[in-house]
């Protein structure tokens, strides 16, 4: 059974049980999944430098596109930077006290959120945050962009899956991404193409 399957399953699963609301979190457990050698860096996006990946192992998607690296045993930050999701709208409306709290304790519920306190979380309040957003993560294609951003190693991963002719300039940058990739901009066409395929990626139905 691939990992597609399992975290299709896995979605299902969590429906079932009353829908992807984050549970405890303990940082010390969550560590023992990540790939031999993976120390969470994603080529032409983020090097885990001076950091420690901490990999949700409970998270019921195919993979995480918030991860949450520690710096010290009391401080830990997500990359992507959560401040700015447009998944954190509803999560700050959730009904979720212990979600909630830590949302507040990174003011990341704030009108303008305090990059200091985004970037020094617990790594228990980091991995809860992250679990939440990845519970409202879908792809979607605004003009020529992916929202949110398509990291470069997911679009050579959802590439290598099948992609249509659409894409094979993009596809093609996405094997060796450059320094500027955050600046790059796709066609409407590409875009649209494109944001199936990751949340096929990751498991979103």
């Amino acid at each position: 059974m691939n990992r597609f399957v399992l975290a299709s399953f896995a979605a299902t699963l969590l429906a079932a049980c009353g829908g992807g609301q984050p549970g405890p979190v303990n940082p010390q457990t969550a560590a023992s999944c990540a790939a031999e050698g993976d120390n969470g860096s994603r080529a032409g996006y983020h090097a885990a430098a001076d950091s420690t990946w901490v990999p949700d192992c409970e998270l019921p998607l195919g993979r995480e596109y918030w991860r949450v690296f520690k710096t010290s045993e009391s401080s830990a930050y997500v990359m992507p930077r959560p401040d700015g999701a447009a998944e954190l709208a509803a999560l700050c409306e959730a009904d979720d006290a212990a979600l909630r709290e830590a949302l507040d304790r990174a003011t990341l519920c704030a009108a303008n959120p305090d990059i200091a306190s985004v970037n020094t979380m617990k790594p228990a309040d980091a991995i809860r945050v992250a679990r939440a957003l990845h519970s409202k993560l879908r792809f979607r294609a605004e003009g020529g962009s992916v929202v949110p951003f398509a990291v470069p190693t997911d679009v050579a991963d959802a590439c290598a899956m099948g992609a249509p002719k659409v894409l094979n300039a993009a596809c093609e940058r996405a094997k060796n991404p450059g320094a500027n990739e955050m600046a790059f901009a796709y066609t409407k066409a590409e875009a649209e193409a494109l944001a199936p395929l990751l949340n096929r990626l990751y498991g979103i139905q």
